[in-house]
């Protein structure tokens, strides 16, 4: 889902118009009545370094992942995520494709993984297991790339079973909505 932009040299999250003609993100964008919309691209900025599996945040627990980027952002002082930027937020997770989730989730356990390792005595007290649990998450993480490959492989058969069954797709020709008649 590409509903936003990272500028790498400024840091900064633009929307792109098709996220703005989406309700749960032009709401956003409308309430700032601001010429420079500059709350609103703090805001739809925090929503995309919350969610999105390209954001460095998303391997921090929610409540520090939400602490960490109103102070990167810079948002006010006073603010607080509310309802629009809960629903943006919900949106965002729900749109994800199966391939997003897979990523997030290794990103988890390897974080998880360094987290445990780390809190020697507490959870894995000899060099032995922490070898043995690295050794784990590094065959696991071998096995993610292919099953990534094989999940966008199914999803591109999918979508062209889909268009031909729908019509909108006869040969290597596609067309439009109402372009092949309707009937």
């Amino acid at each position: 889902m590409n509903l936003f932009e990272f500028d790498k040299t400024t840091f900064r999250v633009h929307p792109t118009s098709e996220a703005l003609l989406l309700k749960v993100f032009g709401d956003i964008w409308k309430r700032d009545k601001s010429k420079d919309k500059e709350l609103a691209l703090k805001e739809l900025s925090f929503v995309w370094y919350y969610c999105d599996v390209r954001s460095h945040f998303l391997i921090q627990p929610p409540d520090v992942r939400t602490v960490e980027i109103m102070k990167d952002v810079d948002m006010p002082k006073e603010w607080k995520p509310d309802k629009l930027i809960n629903d943006a937020i919900e949106y965002y997770e729900s749109k994800k494709s199966i391939i997003e989730e897979m990523y997030k989730g290794a990103l988890i356990v390897s974080q998880t993984i360094v987290e445990v390792c780390n809190k020697s005595g507490e959870y894995i007290t000899s060099a032995e297991d922490k070898i043995a649990a690295a050794q784990k998450l590094n065959s696991l993480l071998k096995e993610l790339p292919t099953s990534m490959a094989k999940l966008k492989e199914a999803e591109k058969q999918y979508v062209r079973e889909s268009e031909e069954k729908s019509g909108t797709k006869k040969g290597s020709q596609t067309f439009n909505v109402f372009e092949n008649g309707l009937d």
